[in-house]
């Protein structure tokens, strides 16, 4: 990686060259060719343009120099340096294009006009204010390329920035589901040890490690498929069935043209773990959880269904102070801006939450290197 960056940082003084030189050579054909419809252009012409051009090669590097030099500055002392160095240059370019312009008249006419008449004549025209305007536009144009640099900078950063958070928020999921997953375990495999039901223990144990290296180590990137995140989740529903001794009754519905739908990594298990949380552990009666994955018009839509009971009626999902559906929420927000839906109402006997996000298949297996 560093030798890359050396050797882009290498190439940028020859592509600057490049550029410069090119701006300049199209300048003045343009010009050349702008001035040959008045006046049939010559030998004079040439010679006039060869150091004119070369001049100004010369202080456009200039120009780059001081605007950096000027770079750490305030804007109003940044914009009365780069001011007055324009109109310096400018006035040094017109002394020495008017001495070389003297020089070419007196070889080939050298009983013409004086040196005093044929300054006051360019100074009383237009020539003499042109290369103090070129110099003012040369600035300006390098003025306009480095608020475009550092507003490019600002985007990468602020898309870095809300990455780092996603994946903060992704960590804290974990965090969250670790410790309370682990102490809902630990005390389903002591009251199956104690109960002698050791092979149903054994499986537990089983399900809870595949949970953990898939927690540790399948989920350290922000997207999966829809199909990876239901092997997670039917493992960690196979120790909630045990935990519940049978009276755990699971429904899933998948589309399996969602399956390779990419996802955010942990959104479902969230919202399960806040259904037994919150819905079967206070609820008596058979206890449903029904989850339907659909892909449609390019969209994923989830429902996530239990029994149990109804929402308050003063709950707002927008200010719940739950970590889980939190993250979840900003997490969608992140990923997806303004163009999902997550809603959480009641429903009879239960609860239902539905999400809704685009289907973004083509573009995540790119990114991943996979094949559809």
């Amino acid at each position: 990686m560093r030798n890359l960056k050396a050797s882009k940082n290498k190439n940028r003084p020859k592509t600057l060259i490049f550029y410069v030189l090119l701006a300049w050579v199209l300048f003045v054909c343009i010009d050349i060719f702008k001035k040959s419809l008045f006046v049939r252009p010559s030998g004079f012409i040439i010679f006039y343009y060869v150091p004119s051009i070369l001049l100004w090669i010369g202080f456009t590097f200039f120009f780059i120099k001081a605007f950096r030099w000027a770079e750490k500055a305030s804007l109003v002392r940044k914009i009365i340096t780069l001011v007055v160095i324009s109109l310096s240059l400018g006035v040094i370019k017109n002394l020495v294009t008017w001495l070389v312009s003297y020089l070419l008249q007196w070889f080939y006419n050298p009983d013409g006009t004086t040196i005093k008449k044929d300054f006051l004549g360019r100074l009383s025209t237009f020539h003499f204010m042109e290369s103090i305007i070129i110099s003012l536009v040369i600035m300006a144009v390098l003025y306009i390329v480095d608020l475009q640099k550092k507003y490019r900078l600002k985007s990468m950063e602020a898309l870095e920035l809300e990455s780092q958070l996603v994946e903060s928020q992704l960590r804290a999921l974990k965090m969250q589901l670790q410790p309370h997953f682990l102490f809902n375990t630990y005390n389903t495999i002591s009251m199956l040890v104690r109960g002698n039901k050791n092979d149903m223990a054994i499986d537990v144990i089983s399900n809870m490690g595949d949970l953990l290296r898939n927690s540790l180590n399948g989920f350290s990137k922000n997207m999966t498929t829809v199909g990876e995140e239901l092997t997670f989740i039917q493992k960690y529903l196979e120790i909630e069935r045990i935990r519940h001794e049978g009276n755990l009754a699971v429904n899933m519905n998948i589309d399996q043209k969602a399956m390779m739908a990419p996802i955010p990594t942990l959104l479902l298990q969230p919202i399960i773990e806040n259904a037994f949380k919150h819905g079967f552990d206070k609820y008596i009666g058979p206890t449903q959880l029904k989850v339907s994955i659909q892909s449609k018009s390019n969209r994923v839509h989830i429902e996530v269904f239990n029994t149990g009971p109804r929402l308050e009626k003063r709950f707002n999902l927008q200010k719940t102070n739950g970590i889980g559906l939190k993250n979840t929420l900003d997490r969608l927000n992140k990923l997806y801006g303004d163009d999902f839906t997550f809603d959480m109402t009641s429903v009879n006997h239960g609860v239902k939450v539905t999400i809704s996000f685009p289907n973004k298949t083509r573009i995540y297996h790119d990114k991943n290197g996979d094949s559809r």
